[in-house]
């Protein structure tokens, strides 16, 4: 039971760092940073003396040769991260992978975990997901994870074994937050363009976050935070943040996000303790609805013991 336990929370961190870049703020929050962008634009505008025609057509002639006549590939940040935001929020499923470092000490006792974890999800009621990880620490031997969630049951297997739960059973909280990083994607990231650094690079847009240590967490983690509830929702708010690093890759034809990294110190405290962590991750993200179903083979179903609450 304790291993199963221990694999659902791995999960849930997991998913933590997922829902974390994929949750947003209101719409409101980015109409209002609107509002102010064109206010400052406007007395910008204003004030500026007027230029003549020649210096006008200077401009647009280097602007045409330079590929930086559209609003979007001149640095606009807040543009660039709201069309991506649209693009995301119609996204039915995506695969997922990533590679993350975490140097965490709980309660005294330090643990050196190095994962690599994949993840396919399929938007819908139900929503669906298949995940499979791989890590090594410097507590265990090299342990594998594996997972389904459909509809009505969970399947994970441990020592290559076997086992499924209700959705509904009280191990099973995630899957209520896990189906809710469909929800407004991006538009958090838009709503805070002003702390974002934004490059053009030949076939996609680099952010690069510029925020403090508070913002970070409210900004960066924040969502994701709140989203999964219960214990981690504690930790989060109990968080501190420093050296915070966040990179976001989105895709120019698309608008996708297909890339992200993550880098930071935190310190936090809860339920399960006192917890000082290091963390660094990249994520890829690709096959955007390319994934219709997600089917749970029938030698797994027929091998699944049931795992009593």
């Amino acid at each position: 039971m304790k291993k199963i336990l221990t694999l659902i929370l791995i999960l849930m961190l997991s998913m933590f760092m997922i829902v974390a870049c994929s949750e947003s703020s209101s719409t409101k929050d980015r109409t209002n940073d609107q509002t102010k962008t064109e206010e400052t634009q406007s007395t910008e505008e204003t004030s500026s003396p007027e230029k003549s025609s020649e210096e006008e057509n200077e401009e647009t002639k280097n602007e045409e040769e330079s590929g930086e006549g559209d609003s979007v590939a001149t640095g606009n940040a807040q543009d660039v991260l709201a069309k991506a935001a649209d693009a995301m929020a119609e996204v039915t499923s995506f695969k997922a992978t990533s590679e993350y470092y975490d140097d965490s000490t709980l309660n005294g006792q330090n643990t050196v975990t190095d994962t690599k974890f994949t993840m396919e999800l399929v938007y819908g009621d139900p929503a669906m997901m298949y995940a499979q990880a791989t890590s090594t620490s410097n507590e265990t031997e090299e342990g594998a994870f594996e997972m389904y969630m459909t509809g009505e049951h969970i399947y994970i297997n441990s020592e290559e074994n076997w086992f499924s739960m209700p959705t509904d059973s009280e191990h099973a909280d995630m899957y209520d937050q896990f189906k809710g990083i469909e929800k407004d994607h991006m538009e958090g990231y838009a709503n805070h363009s002003d702390l974002f650094e934004i490059q053009d690079n030949e076939n996609h847009y680099l952010f690069t976050f510029t925020g403090n240590g508070q913002e970070y967490k409210e900004v960066v983690i924040g969502a994701g935070g709140t989203a999964l509830g219960g214990i981690l929702e504690e930790h989060y708010d109990n968080m501190e943040i420093t050296d915070g690093v966040y990179e976001i890759k989105i895709d120019k034809d698309t608008y996708y996000m297909t890339h992200y990294q993550m880098e930071y110190s935190a310190r936090t405290s809860g339920e399960i303790g006192d917890v000082e962590q290091h963390y660094k991750g990249t994520f890829e993200l690709s096959n955007f609805n390319e994934i219709d179903d997600i089917v749970v083979p029938e030698a797994v179903k027929e091998q699944a013991q049931p795992l009593v609450n």
